[in-house]
């Protein structure tokens, strides 16, 4: 019972990792998708394109998505990050609560018969006469 307990554990974990991987994806094309805008609007306002031809506007359309993309891959503004760990985040509590109900109470029983041995401790009561707490 007990590795069917530590398999449920593992396939979630592996679950977890391919649900974060795509939380990070999702959120980088974002970030991405949002530079390409600010520097598509840049670069209208600015009139960096030069002639305004159609080769020279499509030209211009992939130097701002290359450059956009390059930027989010660097590090970009900080927004796959605040996004990953949000979105993430929120999913931790929900799953945590949805785990914590799916708990099989069999697997974590201690299957040993003995008993379990605690660290001795000094009894409680009245001081004996060679103890330094007594009143002389």
């Amino acid at each position: 019972m007990r590795t069917d307990a530590v398999s449920s554990v593992m396939a979630g974990a592996q679950e977890r990792l391919q649900q974060q991987a795509q939380v990070t994806e999702a959120s980088r094309q974002f970030e991405a998708l949002l530079l390409q805008r600010m520097m598509n609007a840049l670069t209208r306002t600015t009139r960096i394109s030069g002639t305004g031809s159609a080769g020279s506007s499509t030209y211009g359309s992939m130097v701002v998505e290359a450059l956009s993309d390059a930027i989010t891959r660097s590090g970009g503004l900080g927004l796959t990050d605040m996004m990953r760990e949000s979105v993430l985040g929120q999913g931790e509590i929900t799953r945590n609560s949805k785990e914590l109900q799916k708990i099989d109470k069999e697997s974590l029983k201690v299957s040993s018969t003995e008993p379990l041995s605690l660290p001795r401790q000094a009894p409680l009561g009245r001081p004996s006469a060679a103890s330094p707490w007594r009143k002389r």
